[in-house]
């Protein structure tokens, strides 16, 4: 891809990073790739959020490579949608949680349970974070909420 054709094919997305604005760059999606090639002048890091205007959605940068075109440097940016971002979040909240809860209980119990029931405790905590990783996308995030409310009820 030449400069040239991103020059002529290219659309605006805001670029953000660390929750700021920090600039615009001109690119070439391709939603079924989901990638997006710029030209490698330009500063884009992993992690950083691109808002797509044209589509009015927010692309997370999940892989930054750069690679040279002729004698023209070219940048490809592979992402994931906003939504597609906050299920991860959604899941590995949960996923955290559930190690806070083994710890707790690793704690709280240091003196009071046998060794082999504290190795009960964390092997469950293990199988319920891989139930959690098999999760219907949404539901971990349900999930979360749920478990979080019955903590801080105390039932």
């Amino acid at each position: 891809m030449s400069h040239s054709f991103l020059r002529k094919h290219s659309q605006p997305f805001v670029l953000y990073r660390d929750g700021e604005r920090v600039g615009e760059v001109a690119g070439v999606k391709s939603a079924q790739h989901k990638v997006i090639d710029i030209p490698g002048d330009v500063e884009v890091f992993v992690g950083d959020w691109l808002e797509d205007r044209t589509a009015r959605a927010w692309l997370h940068v999940t892989d930054v490579t750069h690679s040279k075109l002729g004698s023209s440097m070219i940048t490809q940016l592979t992402y994931e949608s906003g939504l597609e971002y906050e299920r991860q979040e959604a899941t590995s909240q949960v996923i955290a949680m559930l190690d806070d809860i083994a710890d707790a209980v690793w704690t709280l119990s240091d003196k009071k349970m046998p060794p082999e029931k504290k190795e009960h405790v964390r092997a469950l905590v293990r199988e319920l974070q891989g139930i959690v990783r098999s999760l219907p996308p949404g539901v971990a995030g349900g999930l979360a909420g749920e478990i979080a409310a019955r903590f801080v009820d105390g039932s």
